[in-house]
């Protein structure tokens, strides 16, 4: 039997508010789509509950945890989304390891990922991410990490997130 030995890799993260999160639509209900986006071991989503009617200065205040595998391979992609129409009106996708501690403004693109001026969300992680070993047993060298059924979600779009503006 082999040991395949790794580290595993914990984050925290919160969606305080947003401001203009729809900017054609002031009287939609929107709500934030949370994607972490990598090997299949690793793809998980989240959704906040919806804000009724207000698209200016929305405040959620949720936390996300979740725990990752290869972190250098994942990414992490919030969208703004229309909760009657399913219609995502904002978003954005970074590599998951520029997710730096501290709180943030993350300014949104269209799904054309072009720049939404006034538009962004207000974020915080803490400045510790858990990080742990684990160990599998497998028959051979080559063998992947046990999957996890997972929701499937959409390709990242963004890969440019030094700053988070």
């Amino acid at each position: 039997s082999f040991i395949v030995s790794h580290l595993l890799s914990s984050f925290y993260f919160q969606i305080v508010s947003g401001q203009n999160v729809c900017p054609s639509n002031s009287a939609g209900s929107p709500c934030i789509e949370v994607d972490v986006l990598g090997m299949p071991v690793d793809s998980c989503h989240f959704r906040t509950k919806p804000i009724h009617r207000n698209t200016l200065n929305p405040m959620w205040n949720e936390h996300f945890q979740f725990t990752v595998h290869f972190e250098e391979l994942c990414f992490l992609r919030v969208a703004v989304v229309e909760n009657n129409s399913s219609q995502t009106t904002a978003q954005r996708t970074l590599p998951l390891k520029a997710l730096k501690p501290g709180y943030r403004h993350v300014q949104l693109r269209t799904q054309h990922n072009e720049p939404l001026e006034v538009s962004s969300l207000f974020i915080y992680s803490p400045q510790n991410r858990g990080r742990s070993h684990r160990r599998r047993h497998s028959p051979h060298p080559c063998c992947s990490v046990q999957r996890r059924n997972v929701r499937p979600s959409s390709t990242p779009g963004d890969g440019a997130w030094s700053s988070w503006s």
